[in-house]
């Protein structure tokens, strides 16, 4: 039985490699981690609104681009190495801004974490899987 209701599901992973699983992950955990140290400052300290927009337009970017990359899109890995390295430009710009020692270290790990992203999409096996390699 194949379909949307087979038992692969809609978006089989078992034969993602690890390197695209993990970098999917890691997109969806610093667009998450981004929306609750926004979250714990709004509430701490007070401040607008409009300062929430990027921490959720970053996670609806990761969303998109995690599951494009679970799908195998060849797109998907060329917007998600500049998604990576942009997110990564911007938290490491929050870090030394003057913000409180906590805002910095959460800032500092995201950004960190989007640059292993980008090594991961640069390996071979993430080449392979979203059909980018040249043969």
């Amino acid at each position: 039985m194949t379909g949307p209701m087979s038992r692969r599901g809609i978006l089989p992973i078992g034969n993602v490699p690890a390197e695209i699983r993990l970098a999917a992950w890691l997109l969806f955990t610093g667009g998450v981690l981004f929306v609750l140290v926004d979250l714990i400052r709004l509430a701490t300290e007070g401040g607008d609104n409009e300062a929430f927009v990027l921490p959720l337009l970053q996670l609806v970017i990761a969303l998109g681009i995690a599951g494009g990359l679970l799908r195998g899109m060849r797109l998907a890995r060329l917007v998600g190495l500049l998604f990576a390295l942009t997110v990564a430009l911007l938290h490491t710009l929050i870090a030394m801004q003057p913000y409180p020692l906590w805002v910095r270290i959460a800032a500092g790990v995201i950004a960190a974490s989007q640059v292993y992203v980008a090594v991961l999409l640069n390996t071979r096996p993430a080449v392979l899987h979203t059909g980018g390699a040249r043969r």
